[in-house]
């Protein structure tokens, strides 16, 4: 395990978005554990293609997950992580095969400075909630009716620092998401919290 980012819930089981972010060429991964014990009881590898996994969520009768890429200079060459404009959400089905895919509006992506996409979740309201790598914002997204770049409905101000979120789907309207703590935070003690919301209405 090298980087998990964000994960869903559902069945007793925790899907976690993995890759082998810095490192090149991207690789990805579901990993599976169980809920309970926290043991480690499956994967899903993906081919070298798309970019880096930072979340997946099953929503509808289908997995849906994007592939990050990024601005950020990195390696020996010190080039762009796999360019940012190249990120991806990918429909699955349930065994993990390809039906469509989008981009990000350039909106978003300008928002996310030279990093991408990393939080991903279905909200009880039928649209689908993005973050970044850092702002403090929700993204409300919805599919086109035709195209391939996902439609940007609003930007929600949140007290996180970007990475992953998660609907509770036991509690609808309630979303958790992260303050990730900086290295002066964590020098002096500090650690990352969990934050809660509740941002519409039960349906």
């Amino acid at each position: 395990i090298l980087h998990l980012d964000s994960a869903m819930l559902m069945d007793g089981k925790l899907y976690a978005a993995h890759s082998n972010y810095p490192q090149w060429p991207m690789t990805s991964s579901i990993e599976i554990f169980d809920a309970e014990t926290m043991a480690h009881i499956g994967t899903h590898r993906f081919d070298i293609q798309r970019g880096s996994l930072t979340w997946a969520d099953w929503h509808d009768g289908h997995w849906w997950m994007t592939f990050a890429n990024y601005d950020r200079m990195l390696g020996l060459g010190k080039t762009p992580y796999g360019h940012k404009a190249n990120t991806v959400m990918v429909k699955f089905t349930k065994d993990y095969r390809p039906v469509q895919s989008w981009t990000l509006p350039k909106t978003i992506l300008d928002r996310f400075e030279d990093m991408s996409n990393s939080g991903g979740s279905w909200g009880p309201d039928g649209y689908l909630y993005l973050t970044g790598h850092d702002p403090a914002e929700l993204y409300r997204m919805r599919l086109p009716k035709a195209g391939s770049v996902l439609e940007l409905v609003d930007i929600i101000p949140m007290n996180i620092r970007g990475q992953g979120i998660a609907w509770d789907r036991s509690q609808p309207g309630v979303i958790y998401g992260i303050i990730r703590a900086t290295a002066k935070e964590r020098a002096e003690g500090g650690g990352h919290k969990v934050t809660v919301f509740r941002l519409v209405e039960k349906p």
